[in-house]
């Protein structure tokens, strides 16, 4: 897999062909089948994947990316939008292959619907799960993340 990001024309492209759709229909066995063919596909330096909301696919993140995101999520912890929560740090079994999971939950009076990857894993919880392939790279990301929420 090679890293896509998707342009602001890609996301509005995107936005108008589930709008033309109506609905939009997630079958969680398609949604498992998509994390199988993730970790099938998955180059050596890509370390975690997530369910993008606003986009309504899968991103898949290397060791640079995912610092990235690090670093957004510590200021949004911050300011108090967002908190993570050790219960939530889960692992599954995807054919054999272990993925750790981790929840990014928005706080401060800001809701969110349940997330289709945890789902998937017959898991209901509200925020943005993100599935690690290695349990060290969860936990760190956690422990930074935490040390930094309100």
């Amino acid at each position: 897999m090679s890293y896509y990001k998707p342009t602001e024309a890609d996301i509005a492209n995107r936005h108008a062909e589930l709008k033309k759709k109506g609905a939009s229909i997630l079958h969680m066995d398609e949604i498992r089948k998509f994390c199988r063919k993730i970790l099938t596909e998955k180059n050596k330096t890509d370390i975690a994947f997530s369910w993008i909301k606003h986009y309504h696919d899968f991103s898949v993140y290397n060791k640079e990316e995912m610092t990235a995101q690090m670093v957004a999520w510590k200021d949004l912890a911050k300011q108090g939008k967002l908190t993570i929560y050790e219960e939530n740090n889960v692992e599954y079994d995807v054919e054999g292959k272990t993925i750790y999971c981790l929840v990014i939950t928005p706080s401060g009076g800001v809701t969110t619907s349940f997330c289709p990857l945890a789902l998937a894993f017959n898991t209901m919880v509200s925020g943005f799960t993100y599935a690690f392939t290695k349990k060290a790279n969860r936990d760190a990301i956690y422990a930074y993340i935490k040390k930094n929420c309100l």
